[in-house]
């Protein structure tokens, strides 16, 4: 968490940057995207999404409410409101439902829409090395009202999956489990099947901030009707929104007690960090960049994750390809920051003439994935193992009267850190990673809770035993070598499952896995979607995996064998 300081608040106020002239507006994304806001209109049109609010959604956001959550503004909490009585609860349910729906424009006044809009300002620092101002990179959080908060959440599951629907697949940020994961495993069999291609990330300088909630708020309620009332009184009312900082105190006057005065900001760009819709607008804002990029060129395969932007395209067009990223990225008040771009060949191509952003040689990491050489997979993974046993340390280190802490800490919080790699990284890295993983968690254990008294045998069956997840009589410390083939495997079929209806190299490395294992078409592909933790979540499922019909090490073979030579995929 940043400090309180002034230096801080000065550095807080960039991130907050005002309204201006030449920015986009309402009339100007109109004309920028006739044919997409037409598309987004025809969407609107009948695609399940209720008109009106439903109660039982209102109600299950209420009931879903996470205890303990930040306080906005008037320090009003959901523990608060769940000592209310029946018949409170109903009145909570109807304020709320309120607030999700048209009368909440004719209702409530606008001094009570601006406050209500507001959130209190969390600003974390951002990883990395500091600034010219010696201050990391900011993070900033909003920590919404409790009833406002609740109408987003209600609003957001409401249409989360009509979303999904809306922007997949190009766009993925919103109601698609497992995205990252998703978009890795494509890039990787693009890839495969065109060695030639060169991969592209896009970076925007704080998109979420400052990306046009005029273009945001024209495509969303053209296609998610439903979001409109809400949009209007929290991001355009009368008055712009403001972010709360912390409370300074008055010199005392008089001998009276200090006065206390609330640092705050307008935000009157962007979306907030913090609003249950926030992702949801920044992702819709982002899609229409997107999708100029991918109409422009055809060609190449383009996918996004809110403003994390990844692009295979031949390496003859690259140029081009971060041109008119930074054409449509300006469209919705997006800013591409080219010497924050990379390209990567896994040919070994050196970069275009005249190319302005970074060139990676050896490969890149994307979503913290690394993608390249074999030596640049396994001095990633080594840094990771690095990494964890860093944190391993840095949990061991508390004092011995924070045993149950250390307990905790080891088990929520480093044990569950390399799951995603694992399941996201080719199977020999991510074995590799999970032995490092398992030999710094069970040299923590034995620091913790063995001496050179016990006997090595004992010790190795604590250690066995620790391991188990704890509905077995475990401590869920360790034992990530044994899910490996699982989780790859798990998030591997996931994706082709999924990749297969919109992406046709996908589609052709399913099929050569059908034909390879001599399976019936789909079967392995036709189970239902993973949960989004995947089999990780079940300690149950490496077995039963193995006892599925057309499943068996063919398939965990086939899954990480090299893609036959297929050729490109027509787009």
């Amino acid at each position: 968490m940043a400090p309180r300081t002034p230096g801080v608040r000065a550095k807080a106020c960039h991130l907050f940057l005002p309204d201006r002239p030449g920015l986009v507006t309402p009339e100007s994304v109109g004309a920028a995207f006739p044919a997409e806001l037409a598309a987004a209109s025809e969407f609107g049109r009948g695609r399940g999404v209720p008109a009106v609010m439903p109660h039982e959604d209102v109600a299950d956001a209420i009931r879903r409410a996470p205890r303990g959550a930040a306080l906005g503004p008037s320090g009003l909490r959901q523990e608060h409101l769940r000592v209310l009585g029946d018949e409170g609860q109903a009145a909570l349910t109807a304020v709320v439902r309120l607030l999700a729906g048209d009368a909440a424009e004719r209702r409530v006044p606008p001094l009570t829409a601006n406050a209500l809009a507001g959130p209190n300002l969390f600003l974390l620092f951002k990883p990395g090395g500091p600034d010219g101002d010696c201050l990391p990179h900011l993070r900033p959080i909003g920590m919404p009202e409790v009833l406002r908060k609740l109408a987003a959440a209600a609003l957001a599951g409401t249409v989360r999956a009509a979303a999904a629907r809306l922007l997949g697949p190009l766009q993925m940020g919103v109601g698609v489990p497992n995205p990252c994961e998703r978009v890795v495993h494509e890039l990787k069999a693009e890839l495969a099947h065109d060695p030639t291609a060169a991969l592209l990330q896009l970076d925007f300088r704080n998109a979420f901030n400052l990306v046009s909630r005029a273009a945001a708020v024209a495509y969303l309620a053209r296609a998610l009707p439903l979001l409109r009332p809400y949009l209007d009184w929290v991001y355009l009312g009368a008055a712009a929104p403001r972010v709360y900082g912390w409370a300074v105190a008055d010199d005392v006057v008089s001998g009276g007690a200090a006065a206390l005065t609330r640092l705050w900001l307008p935000v009157e760009r962007g979306v907030q960090q913090g609003d249950p819709l926030g992702p949801l607008m920044h992702a819709a804002a982002m899609h229409l960049a997107v999708l100029r990029l991918a109409t422009a060129h055809p060609g190449a395969v383009v996918r996004a994750v809110h403003d994390d932007v990844v692009v295979v395209a031949p390496h003859s067009e690259l140029r081009a390809v971060l041109r008119t990223a930074a054409e449509a990225g300006a469209a919705v008040d997006a800013e591409l920051a080219p010497s924050k771009c990379a390209g990567w060949s896994p040919a070994g191509a050196d970069a275009p003439v005249g190319w302005p952003a970074r060139w990676c040689a050896e490969g890149v990491h994307q979503f913290s994935v690394p993608l390249g050489t074999d030596a640049f997979l396994a001095a990633s993974v080594d840094r990771l193992a690095a990494d964890q046993s860093r944190l391993v340390a840095a949990i061991n280190a508390l004092t011995p009267a924070e045993l149950q802490s250390q307990l905790l800490l080891l088990r929520l919080c480093a044990g569950p850190r390399p799951n995603y790699w694992l399941r996201a990284l080719p199977l020999a890295r991510g074995t590799r990673l999970a032995a490092a993983v398992d030999r710094t968690a069970q040299g923590a254990l034995r620091q913790l809770l063995t001496d050179a008294r016990d006997d090595e045998a004992v010790v190795a069956d604590l250690l066995d035993r620790a391991s188990l997840p704890v509905a077995h009589g475990g401590l869920g410390i360790g034992g990530r070598t044994a899910v490996v083939p699982a989780a790859s495997l798990a998030s591997q079929l996931d994706t082709l499952r999924a990749g297969r209806h919109y992406s046709r190299t996908l589609a052709a490395v399913a099929d050569g896995l059908v034909a390879v294992t001599g399976t019936a078409a789909g079967e392995p592909l036709a189970w239902p979607p993973a949960p989004s933790g995947g089999f990780l979540d079940d300690p149950g499922a490496p077995a039963r995996a193995q006892g599925r019909a057309g499943v068996g090490p063919q398939v965990a073979a086939a899954a990480q064998a090299q893609p036959r030579p297929l050729g490109r995929a027509p787009a």
